[in-house]
């Protein structure tokens, strides 16, 4: 018994080393030139291909691939009779996809498999992948795209023609070119277009044989005959039953004596005239009723010369806009818009000064600069570029509701005493922005939008310097019991 225990527990207790398990694999083994023994190589790792060599490897199988590819179109040299069948150049894609699905001289190969109905059914997607097939190019596509810009370039054109319609009418251009040529109408004799009887030579203008005082309105044959023209067909599209349509982009408006818009004149005359009257109220309030400093006699309002420069800027825009309904001509044009640039962009300025009560010169230099330097950018641009009056619309609106929103909210957060009369005069100047930009067309010949836009002016320039004069005298208040 005792033999048996220790026969079974013999090789845990035997202090001999175990030997390693065989492997499956065989190593590499070097042949000892001196000792005849081998001895082990140690594995090497697998060399890394190159980019260069990866590339030609994936052009080698993309090649072989669309050699194999029983939808290319066979060449010349496969439909010979025991010919070779070299590799084939891969046709386009485009192509491929016109092929049917079995070829001659290629077999019967395996049938393609359709796309799902709904990848037939319905638009296209544009340049994707259809379920099941390739990536192809869709020509539907590109035919849906070449449409559509199509379309928006005949609705362009269509505006275009809408917004000068008048001028586009057949029997217009034929009134003007008859009267060119024989200087009358039905009931009308245009003297511009007939010869002067004087020793002036015939080739001028009428308006140059004209008075000085009447040289002005630069009324020559082409622009009377497009006037009564004008105002002709008008009177036939009345009689239809027709609206009225613009004629060279401007509303048919009739004269009166040597005023082309009169009411809009007389209107602009007018609030040319309350400004003058707020300006002069304004002045006669600083430099003779409130009190001066006495080191210097000067105002303790501090922005007593921003407000001078503001009734400036704002009754030289007036004056230019009254000469401008009174004559339409280039220069007239040209300065009415170039002056409203400038009284917009200074009122900005004095709307960023005064709501952020800017008082040093560095900080009222800073806000200034480039707001002038835009100002006059864009002055330039009109009077010696191009006389874009779309772009101008769109620079003095957001001007004019960037200042409109600095003052109500500087009104409300500040209560100031005049806060009512600023809102006021804010509400209304919008209106005004959006009677000019709907562009109403005339009544009754006299009246049109722009009418109503300066009419609604003149109110708002009373209440504007009213409230000028009123934060004059609470500034000048204020620093008094201050210095007390």
């Amino acid at each position: 018994m005792p033999l048996i225990v220790l026969f079974i527990f013999r090789p845990f207790s035997s202090s001999a080393p175990h030997l390693p398990r065989a492997s499956s694999r065989r190593t590499k083994t070097n042949p000892d030139t001196q000792t005849g023994a081998h001895i082990p190589i140690a594995p090497q790792k697998p060399k890394k291909r190159s980019k260069k060599k990866k590339r030609r490897r994936r052009k080698k199988k993309s090649h072989a691939a669309l050699a194999r590819d029983p939808l290319l179109p066979p060449s010349p040299v496969d439909l010979l009779p025991g010919g070779g069948r070299p590799r084939r150049t891969p046709a386009p894609r485009a192509i491929r996809s016109l092929l049917p699905d079995s070829a001659p001289g290629l077999g019967s190969p395996p049938p393609r498999r359709a796309p799902p109905a709904t990848a037939r059914v319905g638009l296209p997607e544009f340049g994707g992948r259809r379920e099941g097939g390739e990536g192809e190019v869709m020509g539907i596509g590109r035919a849906c795209w070449v449409e559509l810009l199509v379309g928006l370039a005949a609705a362009a054109v269509v505006a275009t023609v809408g917004a000068s319609e008048g001028n586009a009418d057949p029997l217009y251009r034929a009134c003007v070119d008859e009267c060119e040529k024989t200087g009358s109408l039905r009931e009308t004799s245009v003297r511009h277009c007939q010869v002067p009887t004087d020793d002036h030579p015939a080739d001028k203008s009428w308006y140059a044989h004209e008075p000085l005082y009447l040289q002005w309105k630069e009324w020559n044959c082409k622009s009377e005959c497009r006037y009564h023209c004008m105002m002709e067909r008008e009177s036939e599209r009345e009689q239809l039953g027709l609206g009225s349509v613009k004629y060279h982009g401007k509303w048919p408006m009739k004269r009166a004596s040597v005023f082309q818009e009169p009411i809009s004149a007389a209107l602009s005359a007018l609030s040319l005239l309350v400004q003058f009257n707020g300006w002069l109220s304004f002045f006669l309030l600083l430099s003779y009723k409130l009190p001066l400093r006495p080191e210097t006699q000067m105002t303790y309002y501090e922005y007593t010369g921003l407000w001078h420069i503001y009734g400036l800027l704002a009754m030289n825009a007036w004056f230019w806009r009254a000469i401008y309904h009174s004559c339409d001509t280039v220069w007239t044009e040209k300065l009415y818009y170039s002056s409203f640039a400038a009284f917009i962009g200074y009122s900005l300025i004095l709307a960023i000064l005064r709501t952020l009560n800017l008082k040093d010169e560095a900080s009222r230099v800073m806000v200034a600069a480039p707001i002038l330097a835009f100002t006059t950018t864009h002055i330039l641009y009109l009077n010696f570029y191009e006389l874009d009056k779309g772009l101008n619309t769109k620079v003095c609106t957001a001007a004019s509701l960037a200042q409109f929103l600095l003052w109500a909210v500087w009104a409300v957060m500040t209560k100031h005493p005049s806060c009512f009369k600023i809102l006021f005069v804010i509400i209304g100047n919008v209106f005004s922005i959006v009677l000019e930009t709907y562009d109403i067309p005339p009544r009754w010949g006299y009246v049109d939008g722009r009418v109503f836009c300066v009419a609604i002016s003149i109110p708002l320039t009373y209440l504007w310097w009213k409230f000028a004069k009123e934060d004059a005298e609470m500034r000048t208040s204020a620093i008094i019991k201050k210095t007390r």
